[in-house]
């Protein structure tokens, strides 16, 4: 057996392939051959389009809208799930109220009006009345200062008294003299009509001549509740909480000066 070693297997094949000579028309041909071969190629990479190219910050911003929704809606009070009607109405309900500072009624601004409601609460046995416009003053004089004429006043009580009040409605001028027995409730103003507020029905109902004014008296069979009368342009209305007889409520629409 021969062996053959690989340097000579390499002069073999040199001289073989310095033998073999390749024409012009030979290279061609090849060529032509390999054009004609359908050799699969490798795709070029594709190009990136618009969606991949702004996609991460379109889903960026789509984030900070929604996180921006979130924070309008904490801040007007929406609750998720509800509708807006609920959302208002929880809102009414539930939410701090705004601090708006209460107004006494003895601080409010008397109406326009001269001829206004004469009920107000300062009407005592818890009849039907109607507050409009109080204002409370401490004495007399500030009384009368405050509706522009001459207020008079009971000067002889059927009880005693241990509080005297003054108050204002519109032009109505009140004296209120509250006693451990009895209270007594005086009322003054321009025009006519009856200015008591007491819508009490009464079924002793008296009228007589006092100081040259037809006085009107009302009561029960216990005795008078209320006086009315109309005197040089006034209107005037005493009031108990509690009834007494005739002679001593005369006695104090006779004493009012």
């Amino acid at each position: 057996m021969t062996l053959t070693s690989e340097p000579r297997k390499r002069n073999k094949y040199n001289e073989i392939m310095e033998r073999v000579q390749v024409t012009p028309e030979m290279h061609e041909r090849i060529m032509g051959r390999i054009r004609t071969m359908d050799i699969p190629q490798q795709a070029p990479p594709a190009k990136p389009t618009l969606w991949t190219r702004y996609r991460k910050y379109m889903v960026t911003a789509a984030s900070l809208i929604v996180v921006l929704a979130g924070v309008l809606a904490a801040q007007h009070g929406f609750a998720p799930g509800t509708s807006t009607s609920q959302q208002q109405s929880v809102t009414g309900t539930n939410a701090p109220e705004v601090s708006k500072q209460q107004v006494p009624e003895s601080t409010k601004a008397p109406q326009s009006s001269d001829m206004i409601s004469p009920y107000s609460s300062t009407v005592p046995n818890n009849r039907s009345m109607a507050v409009t416009g109080t204002m409370s003053y401490t004495s007399l004089a500030e009384l009368t200062q405050a509706v522009g004429y001459e207020v008079k006043q009971v000067n002889k009580l059927p009880f005693q008294s241990t509080q005297t009040q003054y108050s204002v409605i519109g032009k109505l001028a009140e004296i209120r003299y509250i006693g451990s027995s009895n209270d007594l409730t005086f009322r003054m103003q321009p025009g006519s009509g009856d200015i008591s507020g007491d819508n009490e029905e009464y079924s002793n109902i008296r009228t007589v001549t006092e100081n040259g004014a037809s006085v009107t008296m009302k009561g029960n069979d216990k005795g008078f509740n209320l006086a009315i009368w109309e005197q040089n342009g006034y209107t005037y209305s005493i009031m108990l909480q509690q009834p007494i007889n005739s002679e001593h409520l005369i006695e104090a629409v006779r004493s009012v000066k």
